[in-house]
């Protein structure tokens, strides 16, 4: 598939996604609430989710942080290598891995990052399991960086709106995933239940 095929279907998922261009904007509206309600670094939180992330639903994903952030004995559920990857972390605060390191930059407030997993990554005619490769990598930094000068979005929500375009193109009756402070058993804040300003 050519360069330019690319960036016309990645174009279209866009469009077709676009008001899900504000996904990291709630998400990180979640995260801010979670890290004020348990107390904890809201930096931490946010990288601790990017880890916990790999290979689970958005609610398994929340629900893996907040207990390891609350130092709940790990579930049986918790993948191996997430494992390990928590305790990397802890030992030298470096987080591993192409997908998990630029989630964590885009929660904490980076919106010029493009996170590949294997949404993204199909979309891109890539195989999962060459998503992480700096080749893959550079394209698809390339193909979003070249939708979003259209669209006039970051790099992160025209990610986004790719990501849902794309996931509903193949499921139409695809419920996309947020995070919702329902998961870990706490209610909505603010005007109308809002998390933050961000609305879709």
């Amino acid at each position: 598939m050519t360069y330019r095929t690319l960036c016309k279907r990645c174009t279209r998922w866009a469009d077709s996604g676009h008001a899900y261009r504000r996904w990291y904007g709630v998400a990180r509206g979640v995260l801010r609430r979670l890290s004020e309600y348990y107390n904890v670094d809201y930096g931490t939180l946010c990288d601790v989710v990017a880890i916990t992330s790999p290979r689970v639903s958005v609610k398994q994903n929340l629900r893996h942080a907040i207990g390891e952030i609350l130092e709940d004995p790990r579930p049986s559920s918790m993948l191996s290598p997430t494992e390990v990857a928590l305790d990397h972390y802890y030992r030298t605060k470096e987080i591993r891995g192409a997908k998990t390191s630029r989630f964590a930059r885009v929660l904490r407030g980076d919106d010029d990052v493009v996170v590949v997993d294997t949404w993204v990554g199909k979309a891109l005619g890539i195989l999962p399991r060459h998503a992480r490769h700096k080749a893959n990598q550079v394209l698809a930094e390339r193909v979003v960086g070249h939708v979003a000068k259209r669209t006039g979005w970051t790099l992160a929500s025209t990610q986004a709106a790719i990501w849902v375009g794309y996931m509903r193109g193949e499921s139409p009756k695809l419920v996309v995933p947020l995070f919702r402070v329902e998961t870990v058993g706490l209610s909505r804040t603010g005007p109308n239940g809002q998390l933050s300003d961000v609305t879709f």
